[in-house]
């Protein structure tokens, strides 16, 4: 096979660099490194101070991996039901090689996307998302695509902006020029979580100038532009990222939501159907159609249409994200309230990205509830542990006391928690107990400290008396000796 790579400069069309390569497809690793070092060596001899650069050490990999891989990342791309075929490829990826990270990370990936577009329970793959990015940022921490598909599993599922970002800032440290960790962190973090819209076109302006040919930068951008609200720029970008890749489903229904907030609803709805047929007619593509008819007035058709995913969701998943956007397109108020607040108690990953600043959310953000809803939003969920049997066992039996040993609890004003709420308010220092000393008081001595043991010992043997209870049995009321 022959293979020709040529550069040129684009403003003044003189070609840089030109090279012919004639090799066998046998080894597909060993023909990318070679055409890769040859070029770097022609372009990256030395530094302007003459000394010698280094190239990095490439990543020994198995060659078949290596093709699962690449087939995983193209599919992935491509967005839509292609996302669990991805998911198979980049599993057989680390089959042939357990220890590679870049299939690692294109696990994690894939996780966070079918979650994002609603296609499975968040559930199902959010430990699966966090597992395989931390994975492949074990197997090799230099790797930004592991640092990046770290981020992304943490802001989708796990709902943590402040360590997303930190992984996010760790990528592009290692990688300034990953377009992609750049992109996300700009959409997904800068704007739609924290709400600095131009700090992420500027962000993604850089991604831009770096590949300036890339659909999906170009895609993202338009992205951006359109939930800032400057509507023309993002229309004109994102038309040229679907004429580049017509494939490319992220492209048509970012183009299609565009041209909905715009209000071209005509065009919109002509974009969303062919969306929704590239998408299977998902969750996500038949919550456009629902919106794009109800906006021009074919509210029958509508509301069939949201009947019909209400009875697919009955018998497998739908977001109930799409599900509140489709009632509230159709005038459903209430329901689609409810519905939202559904999508937050499952933290969607939808829900956690889009409810705080994207403006297919500004309805809810109306709401007189959404000040809580927001609190609940902000608060990180709790951390599950799994634990082997044999421990959880031997942390029940902590709990157990020892043979002839009794728990004793206090309640009411004398309860650790009381005690606690006041210490906290500065309350005037009151007796803990009976045997102890109020706070800042000397502590009785002598006779004193004698005759509190004597009342103390007489009131418990007086009450174990009085109960006829010399050792309970097992599961048996324990009596509680206790000033109320």
């Amino acid at each position: 096979m022959r293979i020709t790579v040529e550069f040129s400069d684009v403003l003044n069309g003189v070609q840089v660099w030109s090279g012919l390569f004639d090799c066998e497809l046998r080894d597909l690793l060993k023909v990318e490194g070679h055409i890769a070092k040859t070029i770097a060596e022609a372009f990256i001899l030395t530094t302007a101070a003459g000394k010698d650069i280094s190239l990095p050490t490439r990543v020994m990999v198995a060659s078949e991996a290596h093709c699962m891989y690449l087939k995983g990342r193209a599919l992935a791309m491509k967005r839509g039901r292609l996302l669990f075929p991805a998911l198979q490829h980049f599993q057989k990826a680390i089959e042939g090689d357990p220890d590679y990270a870049l299939a690692w990370a294109g696990v994690a990936e894939v996780c966070c996307l079918l979650g994002y577009y609603g296609l499975v329970r968040p559930d199902q793959y959010r430990q699966r998302a966090l597992s395989a990015a931390e994975r492949a940022v074990e197997i090799d921490p230099q790797s930004a695509e592991a640092h990046d598909a770290l981020a992304c599993s943490l802001l989708l599922y796990q709902g943590d902006p402040h360590r997303a970002d930190l992984e996010f800032q760790k990528a592009l440290e290692l990688n300034p020029g990953h377009s992609q960790a750049r992109c996300l962190r700009a959409l997904l973090y800068l704007q739609l979580t924290c709400g600095r819209h131009d700090e992420a076109i500027a962000e993604v302006g850089r991604a831009l100038n770096s590949d300036p040919h890339s659909p999906y930068v170009k895609t993202i951008l338009g992205i951006c532009l359109g939930i800032a609200g400057q509507h023309d720029k993002a229309l004109s970008l994102l038309r040229m990222a679907v004429n580049a890749d017509s494939e490319a489903l992220l492209a048509r229904h970012a183009l299609a939501y565009t041209l909905y907030w715009a209000g071209k609803f005509d065009e919109a709805a002509s974009v969303i159907e062919g969306a929704a047929r590239m998408s299977g007619y998902s969750g996500f593509g038949a919550t456009m159609l629902v919106m794009a008819r109800a906006r021009l007035g074919r509210l029958i058709e509508s509301q069939r249409l949201l009947g019909e995913l209400q009875q697919r969701a009955s018998s497998q998943y739908v977001a109930f994200t799409n599900l509140a956007e489709a009632s509230f397109a159709i005038g459903d108020w209430a329901d689609a309230v409810a519905l939202a607040r559904r999508a937050l108690e499952d933290r969607e990953p939808q829900f956690l990205i889009y409810a705080r600043h994207a403006p297919r959310f500004a309805w809810l953000r109306e709401e007189t509830g959404w000040p809580a809803m927001l609190r609940q939003l902000e608060t990180e969920p709790a951390q599950a542990e799994r634990i082997d049997a044999m421990e959880f066992v031997a942390r029940v039996l902590v709990q157990i006391p020892a043979p002839r040993l009794y728990s004793v609890r206090y309640y009411g004003f004398y309860s650790n928690a009381a005690r606690g709420k006041r210490k906290k308010a500065a309350a005037p220092a009151e007796p803990s107990c009976p045997i102890e000393a109020p706070e800042g008081a000397a502590i009785p001595d002598g006779p004193h400290r004698a005759a509190i043991r004597r009342r103390w010992a007489e009131m418990l043997d007086h009450l174990r008396k009085r109960e006829k209870v010399a050792r309970p049995p097992p599961h048996a009321a324990q009596p509680v000796a206790s000033p109320v």
